[in-house]
């Protein structure tokens, strides 16, 4: 019992000096990188660990399907948001607000530049954005109408666009407009005069 016990002992103490001094080596580590979707923003947090003679850090994304990442931003390392120090490891914090202009999955990318403009540590996150706005719908003009009015609504992001009436009732009236179409604005007349089913 006494061999057993010592050389317990011995395993603990050596296994609490490595994880110290293991921490004393941690140089330059991006950590903590993550990112939190809402009303269509993307915000970007992360944190340097024991920085040595970092310059800046660069952001990049890319939509998934394609090769080529975009940059973003280039954020200097003296632009932290809070500092913490301990024992063994100081940590910078910082973040960064990105607005995608479109829905789907993305790559968001980190590195870490020094001052020689050598990377010396990456990190990358995979995200699903939802939450992007595709189109706008105004209210029609003149409303009450009769018999013809204007509606108006913009399209965010290309995509295919179906306009589809109903009376008051809930009854199906007509499609009038059903394809794709480009970002930009658009205006739709409606005459309510060619329809039997709808009264004035």
């Amino acid at each position: 019992m006494k061999i057993t016990f010592k050389i317990f002992l011995i395993i603990a103490m050596f296994s609490t000096f490595s994880r110290a001094e293991n921490d004393d080596n941690i140089i330059n580590q991006i950590g903590d990188f993550t990112a939190k979707i809402k009303k269509g923003e993307v915000n970007l947090n992360w944190r340097i660990i024991n920085p040595g003679n970092i310059y800046k850090f660069k952001l990049e994304n890319k939509k998934a399907g394609t090769e080529i990442y975009n940059s973003l931003s280039d954020i200097l390392f003296a632009n932290f948001r809070k500092k913490e120090e301990s024992d063994s490891l100081n940590s910078y914090y910082y973040s960064y607000n990105d607005k995608p202009q479109e829905n789907g999955v993305y790559f968001y990318k980190i590195s870490a530049y020094d001052i020689n403009n050598k990377i010396v540590s990456t990190e990358e996150i995979k995200i699903g954005i939802t939450e992007v706005p595709e189109f706008k719908l105004h209210q029609n003009n003149p409303n009450p109408f009769n018999p013809t009015t204007v509606i108006s609504y913009i399209v965010l992001v290309p995509t295919n666009v179906r306009l589809e009436v109903y009376s008051l009732t809930g009854k199906f009236v007509d499609v009038l407009i059903d394809g794709f179409q480009n970002q930009g604005t658009y205006n739709v007349n409606f005459n309510a005069g060619k329809y039997t089913e709808m009264s004035s």
